[in-house]
């Protein structure tokens, strides 16, 4: 398994053991944004999920540059999951630069 893939696994059991949940991208985007924004565990209403999950679209392509976006869309096209993809490598930037993990 390549160092990238174990670190995402490592992302993911941190999230199922700190918070309870699968530790899927979107589980793992959603607490970033909560966490960036400064949310804490506080409920939501809907407008503000909506708002969350806009910033953090916006706000994990720049733990990314422009090749490393290029990179996946080569890679993976028109998949299904490509977005997905963007996501996942940029949690991962996230996470290292933060120095989460």
């Amino acid at each position: 398994m390549e160092e990238e893939e174990k670190y995402w696994h490592k992302i993911q059991d941190y999230i199922r053991s700190h918070f309870g949940m699968k530790g899927e991208v979107y589980d793992i985007a959603y607490l970033i944004g909560v966490r960036e924004l400064g949310y804490g565990f506080e409920p939501l209403d809907q407008d503000t999920k909506t708002k969350v999950y806009n910033f953090v679209a916006i706000y994990l392509m720049n733990f990314m540059d422009e090749e490393q976006r290029r990179e996946i869309r080569k890679k993976y096209g028109d998949q299904p999951d490509m977005e997905e993809q963007i996501y996942r490598k940029a949690i991962i930037h996230y996470f290292r630069s933060k120095q989460i993990l």
